[in-house]
């Protein structure tokens, strides 16, 4: 079972949290902070990633699987599910098999699209560059380059950097592997009667706010979090209005 941390105070709702690529729990301390007094909180490191240990072949789907044993083994009957970036992919993945067990579902910074030529042919450099150089050069310019002040947020770059270097290589390309194998789910969110949630950052540096914009308005009711000065980290540049915007989603959907 992937590791957890679940943050339980018997409230009505349960809010899932799942980190995008090379990151783990700590990426939401922020949100971490604000948002357990409000909700049950569970926070999940994907295969690879953190403490849970890597999944040989894994897949987008057989993640969003894992995802549901967790909530299985926890007793969880309902949540509301949000990804960043790769999670955003669990998330949707999520919604296409298991919509039942959802309230709301939605994504920070990140898509329903799929890799298109470009991006594949990246994410083949980057394993053939990894494989080569390791990882922690590749941390270097990866991670400064999801903030959009990176000199105000140089102490978390750094330790971003610090965390991702002890992530098993062998993870690191089967999340690059498993990303490049995805399929787009679109149709998630034009025909799920779920509310979506959107983080959108003005500056985001891998996903266009305009994409966004397109794909929440795919949707039969979604909301949008505009963060004016987040690149793709928004749960760190702009926690508050982040935290305040999920706030509101969820107890909207509660109602």
């Amino acid at each position: 079972m992937l590791n957890y941390q679940y943050f339980k105070s018997d409230k009505k709702e349960t809010l899932i949290l799942l980190h995008g690529f090379c990151e783990n729990i700590s990426i939401f301390n922020h949100q971490i902070v604000a948002l357990q007094a409000s909700y049950n909180l569970l926070c999940i490191d994907l295969p690879g990633f953190g403490l849970s240990n890597v999944i040989k072949d894994v897949t987008i789907p057989k993640m969003a699987d894992e995802i549901k044993l967790i909530i299985d083994y926890l007793e969880i009957s309902d949540c509301v599910l949000l990804g960043h970036s790769m999670g955003g992919y669990v998330t949707l993945a999520f919604a296409k098999k298991y919509s039942q067990l959802l309230k709301g579902f939605g994504l920070l910074h990140s898509t329903a699209a799929k890799d298109n030529f470009e991006r594949l042919a990246k994410r083949k450099q980057l394993i053939n560059f990894i494989k080569k150089n390791g990882s922690e050069t590749f941390f270097k310019t990866f991670f400064p380059d999801l903030f959009f002040d990176k000199e105000l947020n140089k102490k978390q770059i750094e330790n971003l950097i610090e965390h991702a270097n002890s992530t098993d290589l062998k993870g690191i390309i089967e999340a690059i592997k498993a990303m490049m194998m995805r399929e787009e789910t679109f149709d998630v969110l034009e025909t799920t009667q779920l509310p979506v949630f959107f983080a959108i950052g003005k500056h985001d540096s891998i996903i266009t706010e305009n994409d966004m914009f397109g794909q929440a308005a795919r949707c039969n009711q979604s909301e949008i979090c505009y963060l004016e000065n987040s690149n793709h980290l928004g749960m760190i540049e702009q926690p508050t209005i982040l935290n305040d915007a999920i706030i509101k989603f969820v107890n909207r959907i509660s109602i």
